[in-house]
């Protein structure tokens, strides 16, 4: 396989970019939207008018874990399948 000829750089490498894909992934399909009122507070869904502004929260919480663990899963993985 292409795997078993990977050095411990590429390894590591490859394992920071899926990690990556996978956060931002996660952070983006459970981000929310958030609405604003014309004097800048927030607002609840069901008050929205044709004066608010609604802006897309990105979840950071859930990226910094699918990171890690996203990451720390692919590189015992292809860690294990080097070895192999």
């Amino acid at each position: 396989m292409i795997f078993n000829k990977l050095n411990s750089q590429e390894i590591k490498i490859i394992s920071i970019i899926v990690g990556v894909l996978v956060g931002l992934l996660l952070g983006y399909l459970f981000g929310e939207n958030q609405y604003y009122n014309f004097k800048g507070h927030r607002i609840n869904e069901n008050y929205i008018s044709n004066s608010t502004v609604k802006v897309f929260k990105f979840n950071y919480l859930l990226f910094i874990c699918g990171l890690i663990v996203s990451s720390g899963i692919s590189y015992l993985t292809l860690h294990k399948i080097k070895k192999d």
